[in-house]
């Protein structure tokens, strides 16, 4: 067999497309002495196949596979299977409401009701101004840091509409330009 005919082969076997009467005569190629050089890596690749190709099994061995395969599976649901269940949820069932005493214990305000919120918190209104302005200074003082930020991002916009005026000039300058080439043709 020529060089190129087992080339021709080689790709069809990798690429999945041979046929049996070819994967066939690779295998008897492949099997032979004298194999070139750049053959050597695929011998015993094909060597290994032709050696399982050879073994033979008996009839009784697909009766007892045929009946694995068909034979149905039993699985055992009995009293043990149903208690191992049964504590596994009352494991869960356990741990779920351990957890939620936990979380609820840990509340600082043992009460939740919401009936503090009706009351005043300072007795005296002008401690209450004096707190109420303190709280609104710090978020003056923090929304303010925010607009510096604004600041420098409005100045990065007018850069960009600078270098956007750049690029329409360069857009009439190249229409001029070629309006130029055109001309002198």
């Amino acid at each position: 067999m020529n060089e190129l005919k087992i080339d021709e082969l080689l790709n069809k076997y990798f690429e999945g497309e041979t046929s049996l009467d070819e994967e066939k005569q690779l295998k008897e190629y492949f099997s032979q002495q004298d194999i070139p050089v750049e053959y050597e890596k695929y011998s015993g690749h094909f060597g290994i196949l032709l050696a399982e190709s050879k073994i033979e099994t008996g009839k009784e061995f697909d009766v007892v596979f045929s009946n694995e395969i068909i034979k149905p599976k039993i699985y055992k649901h009995g009293f043990i299977y149903r208690i191992g269940y049964a504590i596994t949820a009352v494991a869960a069932v356990a741990a779920i409401l351990i957890m939620a005493y936990v979380q609820y214990s840990s509340l600082p305000n043992k009460n939740l009701r919401l009936d503090y919120l009706k009351y005043d918190t300072y007795k005296d209104p002008k401690l209450a101004l004096d707190e109420t302005k303190k709280t609104l200074l710090i978020v003056s003082v923090e929304i303010n840091k925010g607009m510096e930020q604004l600041g420098k991002l409005s100045k990065f916009d007018k850069s960009i509409n600078e270098l956007e005026k750049i690029s329409d000039f360069n857009k009439y300058q190249s229409k001029f330009f070629k309006g130029g080439k055109e001309n002198e043709n």
